[in-house]
């Protein structure tokens, strides 16, 4: 069976979105480009949260799931400890002395 190809984001809703609350104007090929790749992470989400709940052998589709699939395929909007320091040594050293900078101007201005 093929796949349906469903809009999860209309383009008016986009261009209205953007001239409204942005208060720019957005080109038809920027507007239908956002669609596209919009559309297509919501079905990549969408599916990896429902392979996630047939895997924990229920029927629907859980907060849970559509967390870990959002984390999987968009990112997390929180990272912990362990997952910052494991994103900042894939940097290179250039990056991480700025990252160091920053770090030591903070804490001097915390007092620490």
């Amino acid at each position: 069976m093929a796949s349906k190809k469903v809009d999860f984001v209309k383009e008016s809703a986009v261009e209205e979105y953007i001239r409204d609350t942005l208060k720019v104007r957005a080109s038809s090929a920027g507007v239908d480009e956002f669609g596209k790749r919009f559309n297509g992470i919501m079905a990549t989400v969408l599916k990896e949260a429902a392979r996630l709940s047939k895997k924990a052998r229920r029927k629907t589709v859980m907060p849970e799931d559509l967390v870990a699939a959002f984390a999987k395929h968009v990112g997390k909007e929180t990272l912990d400890w362990d997952e910052v320091a494991a994103h900042l040594m894939k940097l290179p050293a250039a990056d991480l002395g700025k990252i160091s900078q920053m770090i030591t101007k903070e804490l001097k201005r915390l007092g620490g």
